[in-house]
């Protein structure tokens, strides 16, 4: 199964880090993974084996144009998703992010593939797997012998056909019973179960997310807006919103208030960390007591 393979690859990727083995990629932004990515393949001089494990993330070479180029091409704001994770957030990477994390770090093998070792238990016993059929007595080779029956009279048949005859009508009435009993209860459970289902299924389209101005907004990867669209980072949805009212920025808000430098005497104050919404190659920076004189001067 894939979870199995993608669980070593996380416990390889958590040893190799716990060794400082992996400093390249320790908080690393959107922009220096895919440097990374481009160094990687350098070095291991376009391993024609390694393309099956980038086919994954990057998609395919359709027009022979080589993973060097693809990669170099490729837009910054997919590789947000693992950038979080190899921040520390909170982030479960998904099939294609695992295959790449598996080629970043080296773990072998890879790609994943059905049936390469990880379909099959470690914990299955051969003797599980005997080609030895079990044994069914059959009743008609004189090896079986059921158990032993007593003779019953007429009138004690009579009297266990009666009964049977009402215990089959009184189930025959529950059966009927029940669904006008819980009939509304029914419909209540269907209706809530689509809707459910339906909240699920369009949550699911939107995988994605653009900036608005002063936030984020989810929307479906294949919906087209007139701002870059990037892979859909739920911390940033939920925390990064672009501080308009200066008024509210106060002595308080030293450390836990962001912002980046727009141009020489003038910045924007965000509410939570992360890369520039419209720059990833800016990092948002704690706000400190300078800044906090220099640029909210009124403050409280």
């Amino acid at each position: 199964m894939f979870e199995i393979y993608q669980e070593k690859v996380l416990d390889a990727y958590r040893n190799k880090a716990e060794r400082n083995q992996l400093p390249q990629l320790s908080g690393i932004s959107p922009a220096l993974l895919r440097n990374e990515c481009l160094n990687l393949y350098k070095e291991r001089k376009g391993n024609e084996k390694d393309a099956a494990s980038l086919r994954t993330f990057f998609g395919p070479d359709e027009n022979k144009k080589g993973y060097l180029k693809i990669i170099d091409e490729y837009p910054t704001g997919k590789f947000r998703s693992l950038s979080n994770f190899f921040q520390g957030r909170d982030v479960k990477p998904d099939r294609k992010n695992i295959e790449l994390l598996a080629w970043l770090i080296d773990f072998q093998p890879r790609p994943y593939q059905a049936l390469s070792g990880y379909e099959i238990s470690s914990s299955l016993n051969k003797d599980d797997l005997s080609d030895e059929p079990e044994r069914v007595p059959d009743v008609l080779d004189g090896d079986f012998k059921g158990p032993e029956t007593e003779a019953v009279s007429d009138s004690e048949r009579e009297v266990i056909l009666k009964q049977a005859t009402i215990t089959q009508t009184q189930s025959e009435n529950e059966r009927i019973s029940i669904p006008k009993k819980f009939y509304k209860a029914i419909i209540s459970l269907a209706a809530a179960s689509v809707v459910v289902i339906a909240s699920v299924f369009l949550g699911q389209k939107k995988q994605c997310m653009y900036w608005t101005g002063d936030h984020y907004e989810p929307i479906a990867c294949d919906q087209k807006v007139s701002t870059p669209v990037i892979a859909l980072d739920t911390f940033s949805v939920s925390h990064l919103k672009k501080i308009s009212d200066r008024d509210t920025i106060t002595a308080a808000s030293i450390g836990k208030v962001y912002y980046t430098k727009v141009k020489i005497d003038s910045v924007d104050f965000y509410t939570a960390k992360g890369d520039h919404p419209t720059n990833s190659t800016k990092r948002l920076l704690p706000m400190t007591q300078y800044i906090l004189d220099k640029y909210v001067p009124n403050h409280k």
